[in-house]
């Protein structure tokens, strides 16, 4: 408490909070941020809904639910060098718990290279192409 980890982990807790809400607002793929001090979640939004959903037998939701999460974690470690993974209980939920010595400057590295993450994927379906054709050219080398 004399380095002040707890006030200083509450800070950047709501700083966290408030920079991950704000991208829900803009990214149609996160359904919701939730958290308590450094320690957040990111859940996914199913693919489809309505008609579309039913239309495809929920494969989509399914797919996006075991897929989606991962290939974030992926692209942010091999594109932005950021190390995260997905909760335990729940594969379509990012978790974000950095360590307490983190400072401000390393959270907004974190969020800006999710939004830079989520908007390269842009939809389950184009995700898909993308992680097809990497596979292929990876299996052809």
């Amino acid at each position: 408490e004399t380095d002040g980890l707890v006030e200083r982990s509450a800070r950047l807790g709501r700083h966290l909070l408030e920079r991950l809400r704000a991208l829900q607002v803009r990214q149609p793929l996160i359904a919701e941020v939730r958290g308590r001090g450094l320690m957040a979640g990111v859940e996914f939004a199913p693919a489809t809904r309505g008609f579309a959903s039913v239309a495809t037998g929920e494969v989509f939701n399914r797919i996006s639910r075991e897929f989606l999460s991962g290939l974030v974690v992926l692209k942010l470690r091999h594109e932005k060098r950021i190390l995260t993974l997905s909760t335990l209980n729940d594969p379509n939920v990012l978790r974000a718990q950095p360590p307490l010595s983190i400072g401000e400057a390393e959270v907004d590295a974190y969020v800006d290279g999710l939004d830079e993450v989520l908007h390269s994927i842009g939809s389950l379906p184009r995700a898909l192409r993308q992680y097809w054709r990497e596979f292929a050219r990876a299996a052809r080398a």
